[in-house]
């Protein structure tokens, strides 16, 4: 009863990380919040980041260092995990919302069995990710983590892709800096392309529209399809725009 005095149980529900924040009214609604992890092994680099909201759920494989750094830059995650061994220390260094986590949470044989129970598959071939362990090490570990602090079942996160690097166009950090594509060189956001060209209504087109500009793709097939839908929408955009508010 409510008046009773005696000792109640108090359990966890959930743990609130920076990276698996999903309440909006504690986020920036027009930028992604990414939790991320990285793995290395004496091939490369593996990379997993999962946008715990929407559910997208992307891994890749940097070949080098520079790449990586990139890849760090382009992403910006807010939480970043990383293993207990790790040996490129200063590549993560200042880096926000750093956890160190053990190593077997980096398994491949940990990681496919945890990524094929989220999904209900017996592989994971049908991703694309097959051949793909750096990467799939890291996703492993991100949702062990994920799983750990959020304490419930994660329907909405249903499949994984595979981010390839010649599929799109490769920035370093000094690049991407100086091109001011979201942040200005005074770390503000103002007079930047994305503020420029950001007339999006919803904050999800304008999360789209920044993965866009920092991920600039090679594939011709994608870009004319990109030019043929804005060609059929810029002389209705008038009409349609007030009703996607």
């Amino acid at each position: 009863p409510a008046t009773s005095k005696a000792p109640r149980a108090r359990n966890v529900v959930r743990i609130v990380t920076p990276g698996t924040i999903s309440d909006e009214a504690l986020l920036q609604e027009r930028q992604d919040n990414l939790l991320a992890a990285i793995w290395q092994d004496g091939k490369g680099f593996g990379y997993a980041t999962l946008d715990i909201s929407s559910g997208r759920f992307r891994l890749s494989e940097p070949a080098d260092r520079e790449t990586m750094a990139a890849e760090l830059q382009r992403t910006n995650p807010a939480e970043l995990l990383y293993a207990e061994d790790f040996a490129e220390t200063a590549l993560i260094e200042g880096r926000r919302g750093l956890r160190r986590r053990p190593l077997w949470e980096f398994e491949i044989d940990t990681a496919r069995q945890q990524l094929n129970l989220q999904f209900g598959t017996r592989d994971l071939i049908g991703f694309g990710v097959e051949n793909a362990p750096r990467g799939l090490c890291a996703a492993g570990c991100l949702l062990q983590y994920v799983k750990d602090t959020q304490r419930t079942a994660l329907p909405h996160i249903r499949s994984i892709t595979m981010e390839r690097q010649h599929d799109s166009i490769i920035m370093d950090a000094a690049t991407r800096r100086n091109l001011e594509i979201t942040q200005n060189l005074a770390g503000g956001m103002e007079n930047t392309l994305a503020s420029v060209l950001d007339s999006t209504v919803t904050p999800m087109g304008s999360r789209m529209l920044k993965r866009w500009l920092h991920m600039p793709i090679r594939n011709t097939d994608t870009l004319i399809g990109r030019q043929q839908t804005i060609a059929a929408l810029q002389d209705r955009y008038t009409d349609l725009q007030p009703v996607l508010r």
